[in-house]
């Protein structure tokens, strides 16, 4: 087996190459060649909320780092500005990398251009599917069951709802990840009441960044509302609802406990991605098809209930569809629940 190695770049300022920061080497002082056929290598390209997101980046990033173990060479560049993404997808291109990984939303252009002028490399973008049309053989995109994870947030909420009334704010439910997870919640929860609030005023980008209106929300849903358990989706305009909330919270995406730990206490779980699909896909050296599922798993606060995961029952897709939402896996797409993206 070669020798593990593990380097973290980040691209920094307007230079046209990523500088190498950290160096993690098992018993050889030097890195592999990854143009070499002995060589398998891996890279990683984040969005530009980097690798202390807990959230996309920091979870991708602990997947594929295991590998090191089994003898890859994983490497990994912080994007520290959407226009750093074509170069740093490029550069792991250029340098032989076997397969290059890719996280943000802004990032699946230049992942497509980079993968037609790349044929020899593997390109997956996380919570993005490739164009259903022209799109080059090499390059796969990892989608996750939004609708799924909103109905595990809704049935959570119902089961530690000591009120009966549970509360959801979102942004723009025309943004299709929020309307995904919102649909998902409102099924889940279909046993209490459920007040589900979407922000309709404004462009789409207004509604992920509006601390303030979020904030509002989440205070009237407890006082007003007498909801005591709230869920939020949609860029810092959830995260500001979540922390606001003076009952307990669901978190999605992020690791909530983590991210925000004075408020560990009103935490029932952190729904976050199950990336051991990006070490399947590893692992296999190669893609078989466009477009994988990935999935979630939970991340229990301090009253753990397993036992309500075991015993839910996931409605068939038909019960889930409403009026105006695509029935589908739509990816990470620009709702997603960091506040700097």
């Amino acid at each position: 087996m070669m020798s593990r190695f593990a380097r973290v770049w980040r691209a920094i300022g307007l230079l046209s190459f990523p500088i190498l920061l950290l160096a993690l080497a098992g018993c050889s002082p030097t890195p592999p060649d990854c143009r070499s056929a002995d060589a398998f290598c891996i890279g990683f390209v984040t969005s530009s909320s980097g690798l202390k997101d807990y959230g996309i980046n920091e979870q991708a990033w602990q997947a594929l780092a295991q590998l090191r173990e089994e003898g890859m060479v994983v490497d990994v560049i912080e994007s520290v500005d959407a226009l750093d993404y074509d170069k740093n997808i490029a550069f792991f291109a250029e340098y032989g990398y076997d397969m290059v990984f890719t996280a943000g939303y802004l990032s699946m252009e230049d992942a497509l251009s980079i993968a037609r002028k790349h044929p020899e490399t593997t390109f997956v973008m996380i919570g993005q599917s490739p164009p259903k049309e022209d799109s080059p053989p090499n390059l796969a995109g990892v989608v996750f069951p939004e609708k799924k994870a909103g109905f595990l947030a809704g049935a959570l909420a119902a089961h530690f709802s000591e009120t009966r009334i549970v509360g959801a704010v979102f942004a723009n439910q025309a943004i299709p990840s929020v309307a995904a997870y919102a649909r998902g919640f409102e099924v889940g929860a279909q046993e209490v009441d459920a007040q589900v609030i979407f922000y309709e005023k404004g462009k789409f980008s207004d509604s992920l960044n509006d601390r303030e209106w979020g904030a509002s929300q989440s205070d009237s849903l407890y006082s007003d509302r007498k909801a005591d358990i709230l869920f939020a989706y949609g860029g810092a305009t959830g995260l500001a609802a979540l922390e606001q909330f003076p009952g307990r919270v669901i978190g999605v995406e992020i690791d909530f406990a983590r991210r925000y730990p004075l408020a560990r206490e009103r935490l029932v779980a952190s729904i976050v991605f199950d990336f051991s699909i990006l070490q399947e896909i590893a692992r296999a050296g190669q893609i078989s098809q466009p477009i994988y599922e990935g999935e979630y798993r939970v991340l229990w606060g301090d009253t753990p209930a397993p036992e309500v995961l075991e015993s839910l029952e996931y409605p068939d897709e038909e019960k889930q569809d409403a009026p105006g939402i695509e029935n589908e896996n739509t990816g990470t797409d620009g709702g997603n629940q960091n506040d700097d993206e």
